[in-house]
């Protein structure tokens, strides 16, 4: 019996330290590893004493014998085992064999991600600020860039904490709230560096391949900027200017050009989509037939209103598009930031414009103006019937204050809800259109906003105002065409399991070779009695 507990003990402990490392040590469950042990040390230690030790002093010579034969054999045959199985994790880790078994493929980048990664060919750094919000996600996206780096060596991950490290955030103009930013370091002609960069909305695939997209295009986005009344300045000491939306353009590799529609007979060939945004004085009709010819055309539009400013000729144009900005202001009792029209939103639809946004995160600006995607509208005698889409909205709690009569000269006036007369919420503050025609990559595409307060400097950095601003001027640009990488996430097929019935499972699976190596043991022992 003694010689059959010293092998029984050799195999509880070994398999002991195994489970303890394969768990990691993890405190609810290292009771099992640690009992594994300790009853293999107490086996081995009454094998000792009662065989070891006879054997050492010659007495018993013959039984001493057997048992230590049967100890090695048996020792010898679970180090082959234990040989096996180090030389099948030696070959998966040197091949890299990955199954990924889950229905969405949630471990595996897609084929779009692959395509990307192969046209790869300048040095890549993928930057990420290692934040509470970013923390959880980056061992799933350093995971993901090492499946890209077996179709390129140009990526380089390069994870840091964003406290510590100030000058990396500085070279890297990351912002608060900023998930990463992608550099491309390209050779030029002139033997000089190249720098483009675009920031990660998020620590996903789906994110991350947009933003390489958008980075390997060769198209260097151009923006139209109307002037000529009384728009925003693009830069200055009044807080209503453009200049950190000017900078987030040229971070994202997008220039910004102003332009005199008064001057121009047609739109420079160069402007891949105009904006309009908070004109204070009236477009002449000439301005607003310019515009309106252009978007007839598959023309890319951005407007945003000032309630202040001129509505009359913004009504003009956006009315091509179905789209009709209401002559109110929205009020905000309960969902605000300040008075009772300055307002945050959080209810968006889904679409390129509003895409990582949800509930719970907002957008903020002051003084909207509804804008109603009401009318449906032809672009050609054959085309059916075309209506936009309104893609953010204010809460049920808001209306649009229709009686302000006082608009233009800014006095003063009770703000309250007359039923009948002003429309109760949600009220739609960002609409889209978009209209396919005929030929190559010709569509028509327009985005209303409700208050050109987002864009200037004041409201720009706050929240998630950046993100819906620039993603409708990626959409606008086209700088998300293609096919997208859907976000993926674990569909549960079955009810799962409790944590702590899996880990009973898993203690299970791994201590069943033990049971099973244990009883051929008392079997071949019994056999050897009889």
């Amino acid at each position: 019996m003694a010689r059959l507990l010293g092998q029984i003990g050799l195999v509880c402990f070994v398999c002991g330290i195994l489970v303890g490392w394969l768990v990691d040590w993890n405190p609810e469950i290292i009771a099992i590893p640690v009992i594994n042990i300790a009853l293999g040390l107490a086996f081995i230690i009454i094998w000792f004493f009662n065989v070891g030790i006879p054997l050492f002093r010659g007495e018993g010579k013959t039984t001493a014998v057997r048992s230590a034969k049967l100890l090695s054999f048996s020792t010898f045959y679970f180090v082959i085992v234990l040989g096996v199985i180090g030389l099948l994790n030696f070959i998966v880790s040197k091949y890299d064999w990955n199954f990924d078994l889950t229905r969405e493929r949630i471990h595996t980048i897609s084929e779009k991600t692959v395509e990307l990664a192969k046209k790869i060919q300048d040095e890549l750094e993928v930057v990420i600020p290692e934040t509470e919000v970013t923390k959880s996600e980056i061992p799933f996206f350093r995971d993901m860039i090492e499946q890209i780096n077996k179709h390129t060596d140009k990526v380089k991950l390069l994870v840091f904490n964003p406290y510590a490290k100030q000058t990396l955030v500085k070279d890297y103009e990351i912002q608060r709230g900023d998930a990463g930013v992608l550099v491309l370091r390209k050779a030029q002609k002139d033997g000089k560096e190249g720098i483009k960069k675009v920031k990660l909305a998020s620590l996903t695939e789906a994110d991350f391949t947009a933003a390489l997209q958008k980075l390997l295009s060769d198209r260097t986005g151009t923006l139209g900027y109307i002037t000529g009344h009384g728009e925003p300045a693009l830069e200055g000491p009044e807080p209503e200017n453009l200049s950190l939306f000017v900078q987030q353009l040229n971070r994202d590799g997008i220039s910004l050009k102003p332009i005199s529609l008064l001057t121009q007979k047609s739109i420079p060939e160069e402007v891949g989509a105009l904006l309009l945004i908070g004109p204070k004085r009236p477009l002449s009709s000439e301005e607003i037939q310019l515009i309106i010819d252009y978007v007839k055309n598959g023309g890319r539009l951005l407007v945003a209103v000032d309630f202040f400013g001129d509505l009359e000729s913004v009504k003009k144009i956006l009315s091509v598009v179905g789209i009709e900005v209401g002559n109110d202001i929205i009020i905000e009792p309960v969902q605000r930031i300040g008075g009772p029209s300055d307002i945050a939103i959080n209810k968006f639809e889904v679409h390129p414009v509003t895409r990582g946004l949800n509930e719970n995160k907002i957008i903020v600006g002051s003084n909207f103006s509804s804008v109603w995607p009401k009318h449906a509208v032809k672009f050609g005698d054959d085309d059916p019937q075309v209506i936009g889409l309104a893609v953010a909205n204010t809460s049920k709690q808001s209306w649009a204050e229709r009686g302000l009569t006082s608009r233009k000269t800014g006095q003063a006036v009770e703000v309250r809800y007359d039923e009948g007369t002003d429309v109760i919420g949600p009220i739609p503050v960002i609409s889209v259109f978009n209209k396919y025609l005929e030929g190559p990559k010709k569509e028509t595409k327009v985005v209303a906003f409700g208050s050109a307060s987002m864009f200037n400097s004041i409201f720009f950095p706050f929240y998630f105002n950046v993100d819906v601003i620039m993603n409708s001027i990626n959409w606008l640009l086209d700088y998300d065409e293609g096919e997208a990488v859907r976000p993926k996430t674990l569909v549960r097929s079955v009810s799962p399991i409790p944590e702590r019935s899996l880990q009973k499972y898993f203690i299970l699976l791994l201590l069943l070779p033990q049971f099973i190596f244990i009883f051929g043991l008392v079997i071949a022992w019994r056999r050897s009695q009889a």
